[in-house]
């Protein structure tokens, strides 16, 4: 990931994720009462974890620190793990049926 050793990028992608976590917040709150665990659901959770731990993580850490934190965060989240579970087991079967 050389990108992230270009301050320019790592800039925007900041400014990007510090922008959106308001906005994200209210959506993912709107979207929680159609919970159907769908592959575009688990995807917008997915990401909407990613940036609330981005955006808690940047109070106090570089934005490589943060991103990389916020990645692990992810990964290691049983929800994520689920999420990503059902994600590939939908995809898997659509392609067997299909």
């Amino acid at each position: 990931m050389t990108w992230m050793n270009d301050a320019n990028c790592m800039a925007h992608l900041d400014k990007l994720l510090i922008s959106q976590q308001s906005e994200l917040n209210l959506f993912l709150e709107a979207i929680y009462d159609h919970m159907d665990e769908t592959p575009i659901w688990g995807i917008l959770v997915l990401y909407g974890k990613f940036v609330m731990h981005y955006n808690e993580l940047r109070n106090d850490a570089t934005e490589n620190e943060a991103l990389l934190e916020a990645i692990a965060r992810l990964g290691n989240d049983e929800l994520t793990q689920a999420l990503v579970a059902t994600i590939i087991g939908t995809m898997v079967d659509r392609r067997v049926q299909g």
